[in-house]
Formats: C-alpha cells, structure tokens, sequence
C-alpha cells in the first residue's frame, strides 16, 4: 500500500505509520484491506522507454464514497440488495428495508481540497475507478446493433460485459474523437481510457472525472499519475471523462470527451417448463430518453386511476410482446393458444424472472416513482407499480385485456381471463385477488418475485391503512369504503 499523505509505499504488511510522515496508518480513512482493488491484468506491449505501460502494482484506490457530493441513481441494484428488497416485499415489511439502504457518505469540502492535493502532490501508482457496482440483472445483458450511418468506427465503441455480450454502442466525441483521448474495453469487462502519451510525457498528476450526464451527478472521480482510467462495470447512457494534467509546477490543460449510447439492445434467456427462450430486442436510446424525460413531475401518483397512464405500448413494448408470442409458439407449436391462460402465464413469468425488484429510492432517488414500459426494459429492474406497469403493457399488447391493481402500499398486474381455475395454494401464506369489472374477471398478477407465481395468487399480507381500520389482507380493500381508493384499473 501507499501512505495517503506522503505517497510513501508502505513494503511492511500490517504497518501502523508512515515510516516517512510517520500517518498513522490505522486511521487512514478508504485504505482497508476491504477495498484494495487489482487493476486490469492486460498489459500493453511496449519498448523499454515507453514507462506508461509498465505492470503497475496492486495499490489501494481512492474510496469514491468519501468524494461522491451525491448518490447517482442509474437503474440497477445489488443481489444483496435485491434479496433484501424481495424479502421484505414477500414478508410486508416497508419499514425493515429501509434500514438496509445502502447510502453514500458526503466528505466537507475542507476535507475533500486537502485529500485532492496531497494526491496531486504525491499519488504514485496506477489508476482504478470504482463505479457503482455492477447491478444488472443476472438474466439479461446489454448489447446493441449499429443501426445508424451517421456513426463510424472512428467515433463510436461497442461495450461488452465479461462474459463477451454486447452491452451497448457509444458514440465518442470532443478528445475521445479527435484520439486525444482512446477507449477500449479488455477482457475483465473494463473501459480503459488513455490519455496520448505525447501529451502525457509533458505532466505528472492526472485529476480524472467520470459524470453521468442523465443523471446529472458525478460518477467518481481520482487522481494519479498514470494517465490512464479503468471503468469498471461500463453501462448504456451518456457520460462526460474529464482529465486535467498538472505538471511540477501545477499548470495545467484539460481534456474532455462524451460517450452516449445511441442503440441499446436486451437479451433475455431463460427456461420456462423446460423450453428454453431467448428474446433480444433493440430500440433507439432516445425512446427512452423520451419517456424517462416525460412529466419528470408527476410521477408520484396519488390518484391510483392515473397508474393507466404510465401503461404505454411503446414499439419496444409491441417487439417484445410479438417475440414472447414467437418463442411460445416455437416452445408448443403452431397450435398453441396465443389467447388463453397459459400463454399469460408465460407473459407473468417473463416479467417475474427477467426483472428484478429495487425500491425507487435506490432506482430513482425518489420515495415514490411510477416508470414508462421502456423505463424499465432499460434498467432491467423496478419497484411493483413499475414491473406491473411493464406486465400490464405487455398483456395488453398480446390481445389481453389488462389493468393495474394497486392496493395498500402495493401494485401488482390484472389480467381478464375466461374459464379460469386459479391452482392451488397454502391459504395460510397466499390469497386470490380478483374483481369483475364490466362482466370480465381480472385476476391479480404479482411481479415481485424471481420464480414463478400463478395468475391469481398474491402473498397473505397484514395490512392496517389507518389507526381504527383494523388489520386486514389486501382483498379486504377491494370491498366497502376502500373499493372507490383501490382496486384493479383497466387499460
């Protein structure tokens, strides 16, 4: 390790001071064993005299906790935090999970100016990133398929994950352009970013910054003096890298350069009744970038009619519904039904397993935020009104007829089925929700769960609205004074 204020390396392990400043190494805060981070260990070959590429050591890397001003919401979630979420969602315990939420640390300016120069001053080593962890769900990745001839391989990059999938397609501009600065991905699924070495021989420290535009916050941002930056866990969307160079005598030139992603494609595999699928899907950044733009004001919604608003059968919406039609017909031949239970019940179990549960204050920064289709489909992730939405818009786009049902402090999907016999269940943890509207049943759809769980079938829960309405489960809300608030609203 390197002593945070001198640079010193440190060669004895477990040493307690600088044996230069004599810091007490204990109480360096961001040094921890915990956060020690190995670099990419593809090297660039090279002649004797090129010292940017030399095998840079294992070096404790800044903790980007201490200098992120704000958190950044970009639409994935941890598995920690996904099994935490889902088990409070199953077991009806909002309250528990809030103590789970991970948060981010803000450092005094004060602090953050003193750790900045000492780390122009005296930062050796070779740098690392750390991006928000990777929170993609498991069952889909990104990829994209370069559509547009307005892009050339001379402006753009295509990213890809670890295991080789495609993640998206980036246009570059401004020094990623002009090959003042270069990216390109290596096998541990990194973004490595270079400054031109004819440029950096002229400089000691590189002060990087890496924002994500959309979300109009600062990623993380270090400073070394190897002019290079390793991205880990790259994403879709638009981002600005920033590398100001300061030499011995602290003057300084900057460069900058955006990446945004202009096609985006999902990829979706996975086993239903033991027929595997695959549905990938391509569409335009800017279809989501339009709904996620749209009434940014209003999507806490308190009148729960409103929820049919959100439920928009976008073109991505009507591909994924053609192919789910697609392979369901390639799993049960061309006799298969396209209109009955069963074939709802692959629609169910699609948004079940491909999706994954995160509260919208870790998704979005927002308490309460109902999301477009596409919203969701981007992020492979939502809260119960968003994942409800997403499968309401898709029954519907099938030829079902659909509804939103939102009860106390939960959403869940409707679908209107004829002759339907609900399956059997454990009465003592499950209950069916139902209600007829217009001569048409709908049946209740939850979309919380990673597994499958039957049209009609919702989690038992104990639910008290106010302080003299007693504790009662969800179908209770469905009746009486509370049927005007809650209920299933059609599409």
């Amino acid at each position: 390790m390197f002593c945070p204020i001198c640079g010193k390396e440190i060669i004895l392990n477990g040493a307690s001071f600088c044996p230069m400043c004599g810091f007490d190494l204990r109480s360096s805060t961001g040094y921890t064993e915990e956060n020690i981070v190995e670099e990419s260990v593809e090297k660039t070959v090279s002649d004797d005299t090129n010292y940017y590429t030399y095998d840079e050591p294992v070096e404790e890397p800044i903790n980007l906790k201490e200098i992120i001003e704000t958190p950044i919401y970009i639409g994935n979630s941890s598995t920690t935090q996904n099994s935490i979420n889902k088990w409070s969602r199953e077991h009806n315990a909002p309250s528990f999970i809030a103590s789970f939420t991970p948060s981010m640390n803000k450092v005094s300016k004060k602090k953050y100016v003193a750790l900045l120069i000492a780390l122009l001053l005296v930062a050796t080593g070779c740098l690392v990133v750390l991006f928000v962890p990777d929170l993609n769900n498991s069952s889909s990745t990104y990829s994209t398929s370069h559509s547009s001839s307005n892009y050339s391989a001379e402006n753009s990059i295509t990213l890809y994950d670890t295991n080789g999938n495609e993640i998206t397609n980036m246009e570059l501009t401004g020094s990623l352009a002009d090959g003042t600065l270069t990216a390109a991905m290596n096998s541990s699924g990194q973004l490595v970013i270079t400054l031109d070495s004819s440029i950096a021989s002229n400089y000691t420290n590189f002060h990087w910054t890496l924002v994500d535009n959309d979300a109009n916050g600062s990623i993380g941002s270090i400073t070394k003096t190897v002019p290079v930056l390793y991205w880990n866990s790259p994403s879709a969307g638009e981002f600005t890298v920033t590398v100001t160079c300061y030499n011995n005598s602290l003057d300084s030139v900057t460069y900058s350069g955006e990446m945004n992603s202009y096609d985006v494609t999902q990829t979706y595999t996975g086993t239903y009744n033991s027929h595997s699928y695959e549905i990938t899907v391509t569409f335009d950044y800017s279809e989501y970038e339009t709904y996620a733009n749209m009434n940014t004001n209003e999507r806490a919604v308190t009148t729960y009619s409103d929820v049919t608003n959100f439920v928009v059968i976008s073109d991505t919406v009507s591909s994924i519904a053609t192919m789910l039609k697609e392979q369901y017909v390639h799993m049960y031949g061309n006799n298969a039904s396209l209109t009955d239970a069963n074939f709802a019940k692959f629609i169910l179990y699609f948004v079940q397993v491909e999706f994954t549960y995160t509260l919208d204050s870790v998704q979005y920064g927002e308490e309460e935020y109902f999301a477009y289709p596409i919203e969701t489909i981007f992020s492979g992730t939502g809260d119960c009104e968003d994942t409800s939405i997403l499968c309401a818009a898709l029954f519907s786009a099938c030829g079902y007829d659909a509804a939103v049902c939102i009860l106390p402090g939960h959403a869940i999907a409707g679908v209107a089925l004829s002759s339907y016999t609900v399956s059997s269940y454990n009465s003592s943890k499950y209950e069916v929700i139902t209600e007829t509207i217009n001569g048409k049943t709908y049946y209740g759809c939850e979309t919380t769960v990673d597994s499958f769980q039957d049209i009609g079938i919702i989690y038992l829960a104990s639910v008290q609205v106010t302080n003299t309405s007693g504790v009662h489960p969800y179908s209770y809300y469905l009746t009486g004074q509370w049927a005007s608030t809650y209920g299933f609203f059609t599409v």
